[in-house]
């Protein structure tokens, strides 16, 4: 019979850093050239394996030989794996001692040679141990000599036996002494004899002692025994040449247990039959892999991803355990010290808060053609030396993660929407107001670099985790582009379905990246990360101005803007809080500048930014942070590429049906919605005492509901054949004097004021219907009263720059408040003398705010309501206030152009000087060279014919600061309304365009006082104003010239703090009827600065010391100088003493130079900012 051999290959397989979790299905995980050790389909009840063999050997019976397999988790402590040889594995060391113990047998003798003594040998050695780590012990001991010989008889001079008797005992030091050997040598040894002992255990803590006696029992020790002599001479005689018992401590073995039980490793041990495995088969291990902490709150679903219940909140603990969750996963890599890169990266480094929402993107279900899967997962083996950075980069980018370092910590942005497939919020919004030199700069990537075919390499659990390649298409995009293919792996991906979201989401990224955007900001660069989403408002894209800063004044629900509200009601308005976030309002209403909306969480801030959307017409551009560059001036350059939230879906969607989504970020193309529901009613109304047949039109604004205003137009009546257009901003119009049986046409279209495009026109065709009452006239008409007078006019004050002018409605009034706005107008008189036409116009409101946020400005408020009909309230209700400065301030300068000689010098655009009236006044618009009639007929010199309906007044004078001070403005303007040609027959003008039939209150015009900033120094002594870049000179003539002075926009000027260095100023008249005139009296402003005082101390040195202010003060300062540490005839002397600092220098009596301690105080005004 052929013998085949029964050899055990023994084999350890090293999987990976532990704990882990399992291997899956015991022996149906392991699997051999591809085969699993035991079925999938066996059964505890039936196992079924695949590599089985019967074993049959002479004289036993047959049995059946099954792979051995053992298995460790990779825990701290875990059992060694059985079949290891403990020999082979562990360490010895020979210690050589060479110590004898006791010594060998000997005598004493007297003077004639006999015996006296004898000492049989007997003594003990201790050795102390000093390895920490030996675990056993081995003594080796050699006997040079162990005999006795005979001296009598036939055997005279042969060797006997003879006995060493060896005990060992071990203790801890200062305990007592446990005996772990013992042995009885009897024999003979004439040679180096050795004998050991075994193996013997060290359990005891160190320091530990092994002590080696040698115990004698007399003459019992020699075989040949002196008391055996039968020659009594003999027993006298020496015997120690005769006899030998020496034993020696020769050495000890140390030996060190190497435990080689793996701990923190998962391995699996296997005996393998070489009958059935001839050669050591490919070995696979089918795992579920490191446990990695996770958040507390999650559940592990089968397939190793994570499901965060809806009703367990995340409290930050983290709890060991095996996912596939990527996040997860990536956290411990970066912080476990073991296997990670935790010595670098603190666990502090890594914030939750911003790991958890990627934590739940990550493992949301996801719908798949196999049914449900998460959205990310990682199964794969890092098993190959990698760079920590590229790793964590490979890891990340699984979740579409990106990592960079900010504020000593890792940060951690993904690309990822929201769970609720909402849009992404942006965490920052940019203008051009935010961006240095006003301009974004925009870039593309080329059409061929596009990729139309993405082949994407997978892991496939199907074929034992070979690669397996998916191909993402775009059939349109390859008929646009043609066939550009890019090839890609899936790190750690091992779902077909996952490599295939990965393919079509590099595609969607090619898609939106072909356009990147980078611009230069301030501070504000701080205010995004990588990765994180923002959006821009650019003017130029836009085509129309939709983003600015917000002026004072505002707070959660009234916004004043830097630029007309008309036009933005219905839609959102945008606002940039100072930690840099953003919130967003709807608009109800606008007056103005003024934007009312529903309340933000709190007031922005001045200068903070504004934008304005109404979606689907018009949305600001949203981008995705790809990198912030600090470039060491205190400015920041932002790289971002374009973002658009529709790419989730897209992407998610197997199906290939969902896509892009553009968002319309231009008014270029985009038209508002035609208005809805137009609808008629007829009426008779009193107007003047006479009673007419009024028509009035109502509609609805339509789907676009930040339209606000509407072209209006009307065929018929006295234009039976032409269209007349008109343009109002509400939603109803009247028509009245009409003749009953008259044909009348109405069309109204909507237009945006933003970018003037209006919709196309809804149009309605009716007959003025007669009236139906019988009783006459006066039983169908409607009286229409005016607005009732305002109640309880008061004004609070809520800061020393700000005040809410409070107004109620009277009970009794019963008309809609919501078509009353109210009217507030200035007058500086401040002893009740202010008239409503000698004032001029701070704010028009809604009246059901019942109160508005005004600059304090000492004087008269004067407060109407105003109907939509443009009734006024008969009388004015006022409110005074009269504050003085609470803190002592500097006046600087007090300006009055009208007490200059000639009043007004400045450049006048549409106004003159009127000697008559002693003001600046509207100029008309006909010339003298134009009028042909007879100057009789002409009525005043001064105004001839129509009055402008606007005009400008600059300035004679700027103000410089000489240097960029925070100040103090204080208006002043005294305006009245005139009518200057105020009889029938001056008046020019058709009668419909009169204001007032009998010219007694000319209450509709306006002034203004503006002004901007520079914070340049001028370079010559005159500013261009805004005609043309023209300057105006001395005499009169004008000379083009580039600018040489920057300024911002003009700014509405109020009682107010503003900051610059250079301040120029206008006035701005305007009317609304072209019979009347603003008439300006008084105009100038009161410059004022804070007091300020500042002080330190100093050590002056030997020598002349210098001293800079920390801010320059607007003048030099009162100087207070406190010296110490004087003596008699010390003094000190200062010199150059200026605005910025002054020199001081200490000397004694003989005029030497001294060091002294000095402390200073300047009390002054202003603080010069840089």
């Amino acid at each position: 019979m052929v013998l085949k051999s029964t050899s055990i290959v023994r084999v350890v397989d090293v999987l990976c850093e532990g704990p882990i979790q399992e291997l899956v299905g015991w022996k149906k995980g392991v699997y051999l050239d591809e085969t699993p050790v035991e079925d999938s389909s066996s059964s505890p009840e039936d196992r079924k394996y695949n590599f089985i063999e019967t074993i049959e050997k002479p004289g036993e019976d047959p049995k059946e030989a099954n792979i051995e397999l053992h298995f460790r988790e990779g825990g701290r402590t875990q059992n060694e794996i059985q079949f290891l040889n403990q020999n082979d594995i562990d360490s010895q060391t020979v210690v050589a001692v060479s110590k004898e113990i006791g010594e060998n047998y000997s005598e004493t003798t007297d003077e004639n040679n006999e015996v006296i003594d004898r000492n049989y040998g007997g003594g003990q050695v201790i050795q102390a141990l000093t390895d920490q780590y030996i675990d056993n012990i081995k003594l080796t001991f050699t006997i040079p000599s162990l005999f006795s010989r005979a001296k009598e008889g036939l055997a005279k001079g042969q060797l006997f036996n003879a006995i060493i008797r060896l005990f060992v005992y071990t203790r801890t030091s200062g305990q007592s002494w446990r005996q772990v050997w013992s042995k009885d040598i009897e024999g003979i040894s004439i040679g180096e004899y050795q004998i050991q002992t075994p193996w013997i255990d060290i359990s005891s803590d160190l320091p530990y002692e092994v002590k080696v006696e040698k115990k004698v029992n007399g003459e019992d020790d020699f075989e040949i025994k002196y008391t055996d002599f039968t020659d009594e001479t003999l027993q006298k005689q020496p015997l120690a040449v005769d006899r030998g018992n020496r034993v020696f401590l020769t050495s000890i073995s140390e030996k060190i247990h190497n435990h080689i039980n793996y701990n923190h490793t998962a391995v699996v041990g296997m005996g393998l039959p070489s009958r059935t495995f001839p050669q050591l088969p490919n070995r696979a291990y089918k795992i579920k892999g490191l446990l990695v902490p996770t958040p507390h709150n999650a559940n592990v679903r089968d397939d190793g991803s994570l499901d965060f219940p809806t009703d367990a909140n995340f409290n930050g603990q983290l709890v060991d355990r095996w996912t596939t969750c990527p996040v997860c996963i990536f956290y411990a890599l970066c912080t476990n010290k073991t296997w990670g890169a935790g010595d670098f990266i603190a666990e502090s480094s890594l914030n939750w808060v911003d790991l958890y929402p990627l934590c739940q993107y990550a493992n949301q279900l996801v719908t798949t053609p196999d049914g449900t899967e998460p959205r990310f997962a990682i199964n794969t083996v890092i098993g190959s030396q990698n760079s920590a950075h590229n790793l964590i980069r490979d890891l990340a980018s699984i979740f579409r993660g990106m990592i960079f370092w900010s504020s000593n910590t890792i940060q951690v942005a993904a690309d990822h929407g929201n769970l609720d497939g909402t849009d992404v919020s942006p965490v920052h919004l940019y203008s051009n107001s935010s961006v240095i030199g006003g301009l974004f700069n925009y870039s593309g990537s080329s059409l061929k670099t596009r990729s139309t075919s993405i082949k994407v390499q997978y892991n496939d659990p199907e074929n034992f985790y070979k690669p397996n390649f998916v191909i993402v298409e775009d059939q349109s995009l390859i008929d646009k582009y043609g066939y550009q293919r890019k090839d890609i792996t899936a790190f750690g991906c091992s779902s077909k379905w996952a490599a295939r979201r990965l393919g079509r989401w590099m595609m969607k990224v090619e898609e939106l990246d072909q356009e990147v955007v980078s611009f230069s900001v301030g501070l504000e660069g701080v205010a995004v990360f990588p990765g994180q989403v923002f959006e821009i408002a650019d003017e130029l894209r836009a085509g129309s101005r939709l983003s600015g800063r917000i002026a004072t004044g505002a707070t959660t629900t009234a916004i004043t803007l830097d630029t007309s509200a008309v036009g933005m009601q219905g839609g959102y308005l945008t606002c940039v809080f100072p930690d840099g976030t953003t919130e967003s309002q709807q608009i109800s209403s606008v007056s103005g500048s003024v934007a009312t909306t529903e309340a933000f969480s709190q007031a922005p801030q001045a200068q903070s930014v504004w934008s304005f959307n109404v979606s689907p017409f018009f949305s600001t551009q949203k981008f995705k942070c790809l990198a912030v560059d600090e470039q060491g001036d205190g400015t920041y350059t932002i790289t971002a590429s374009q973002f658009n939230d529709s790419i989730y879906e897209a992407v998610d969607d197997l199906s290939n049906e969902t896509r892009i989504e553009e968002r319309n970020i231009s008014f270029f193309n985009s038209y508002p919605a035609p208005p809805a529901n137009l609808n008629w009613s007829f009426s008779q109304v009193r107007i003047n005492n006479n009673t007419v047949n009024r028509i009035t039109w109502s509609w609805d604004r339509g789907l676009s509901g930040s339209t606000t205003e509407f072209f209006v137009a009307v065929r018929g009546g006295s234009n039976p054949n032409n269209w007349v257009v008109t343009e109002t901003n509400a939603s109803t119009f009247d028509i009245d004097n009409l003749n009953p049986g008259t044909s009348l046409g109405f069309a109204v279209a909507s237009k945006w004021a933003l970018n003037n495009r209006r919709s196309r026109y809804t149009t309605q065709y009716i007959t003025v219907p007669f009236p139906t009452a019988t009783g006459g006239s006066s039983d169908v008409t409607v009286e229409v009263p005016l607005p009732p007078d305002p109640h309880q006019v008061d004004i609070h004050l809520t800061s020393n720059d700000e005040g809410n002018l409070m107004w109620t409605v009277p009970s009794s009034w019963g008309g809609n408040l919501s078509d009353l706005t109210v009217i507030i107008r200035h007058s500086p008189k401040t002893d009740g003398t202010g008239t409503w036409q000698d004032s001029t116009l701070l704010r028009e409101v809604e009246a059901n705010t019942n109160y508005a946020v005004l600059p304090l400005i000492n004087g008269e408020y004067l407060v109407k309501f105003k109907d939509k009909n443009g009734g006024k309230s008969a009388n004015a209700v006022s409110a005074i206030i009269n504050i003085a400065d609470a803190l002592p301030r500097l006046s600087q300068s007090v300006r009055r152009e009208d007490q200059d000689s000639p009043p007004f010098q400045g450049q006048k655009d549409n106004v003159f000087y009127s000697d008559e009236y002693d003001a600046l006044v509207l100029d008309g618009i006909d010339f003298i060279d134009e009028r042909t009639t007879n100057m009789d007929t002409w009525g005043s010199m001064d105004f001839l014919g129509e009055l402008q309906t606007s005009g400008t007044y600059y300035f004679n004078n700027y103000v410089d600061l000489g240097g960029k001070f925070s100040v103090i403005f204080k208006r002043l303007l005294t305006t009245r309304g005139l009518y200057p040609n105020n009889t029938i027959d001056d008046k020019t003008a058709f009668i419909d365009t009169w204001s007032d039939f009998d010219g007694a209150l000319a209450d509709e015009t306006d002034a203004d006082l503006y002004f901007r900033i520079s914070d340049v120094a001028p370079t010559v002594g005159d500013f261009d104003t805004e005609d043309e870049d023209f300057l105006l000179l001395e005499d009169g003539d004008k000379i083009e010239q580039e600018l040489n002075t920057t300024f911002g926009d003009w700014v509405k000027m109020e009682t107010g703090r503003y900051t610059g260095r250079v301040f120029q100023f206008k006035c701005e008249l305007s009317s609304a009827s072209v019979d009347q005139t603003p008439i300006i009296d008084e105009i100038g402003y009161t410059l004022l600065f804070d007091a300020r005082t500042e002080s330190n101390s100093f050590a002056s040195g030997a020598g002349a010391k210098a001293v800079t202010y920390t801010n320059a003060f607007y003048q030099t300062p009162k100087l207070t100088i406190t010296a110490s540490n004087m003596a008699t005839g010390d003094y000190y002397a200062i010199t150059s003493e200026s605005r910025t600092g002054f020199t001081i220098h200490f000397y004694n009596s003989s005029g030497a130079s001294l060091d002294r301690n000095f402390g200073y105080v300047a009390n002054g005004y202003g603080a010069e900012e840089s």
